[in-house]
Formats: C-alpha cells, sequence, structure tokens
C-alpha cells in the first residue's frame, strides 16, 4: 500500500506556516470536509496539498501501477494465481530496471483483471 503523506499540522507549528504560505487551508465546516476533494485527502491517496503538483501525482500513480505489477496484493480473492502470474510478468522489467514512466501495459491488464485495491475499495 503506498500513501501519500499528508501532514497534520497545529496552528502553532512552523509546519503550519509554510503550509499556509502555500496556499493549504483545512475547511471549516462539516460540510466542507464532505466535498469530494477531502474525502480522499482522507484516504491519502490524492490528498489536496499544494506543494505536490500534478507531475508529481503522476509520477507517483505510475509507480504504484508498476509496484502492483510487480507485487500484486493477495488480499484480492478474485484475482487469479495465473492473472497474478501475468502480472508479475509484465510488471518484472519495468521494476528490475526502475522504468515507472507511463506503464500503460500494467494499467490495460488491471483494468482487464479488474484488479482491486483493497486499501481503497475494500475486501
Amino acid at each position: 500500500i503506498l500513501y501519500i503523506y499528508a501532514p497534520v499540522v497545529f496552528e502553532e507549528s512552523e509546519l503550519f506556516q509554510i503550509a499556509r504560505d502555500h496556499g493549504f487551508s483545512f475547511p471549516e465546516t462539516l460540510d466542507d470536509w464532505m466535498r469530494p476533494e477531502w474525502q480522499n485527502f482522507d484516504l491519502r491517496k490524492s490528498p489536496a496539498i499544494p506543494w505536490l503538483k500534478p507531475r508529481h501525482y503522476r509520477k507517483i500513480k505510475a509507480f504504484e501501477h508498476v509496484m502492483h505489477g510487480y507485487f500484486p496484493t493477495i488480499t484480492d480473492h478474485k484475482l487469479t494465481e495465473s492473472q497474478r502470474k501475468v502480472l508479475r510478468a509484465v510488471g518484472r522489467w519495468r521494476y528490475k530496471s526502475s522504468t515507472y514512466g507511463f506503464p500503460a501495459e500494467i494499467r490495460l491488464l488491471q483494468r482487464l483483471f479488474h484488479y482491486r485495491q483493497p486499501e481503497t475499495e475494500g475486501l
């Protein structure tokens, strides 16, 4: 499971001031916390932190796809052993060569196999 670190900052901390300087602010009401971007923040999959740019998220997601290809989850009970072997075989060269950019073949197989990520989709 790969999470993007989203620090919890307190108003009296130096980190809070740095975050505020970058335009970060927490929701102020319960209704604000229910907005979709804050639901993702809680899952630590795409936290709304302004110092990470879209290109950073793309790189992180590409790395995550390669990792899930080479090390497919064992908690997805619908994924067969042969599907795991195919994912591992396809992900192997990328993992071994540290080639993480644009893993389209792994993403295609994950969609084809209905690959589930238990940390966000449940068991």
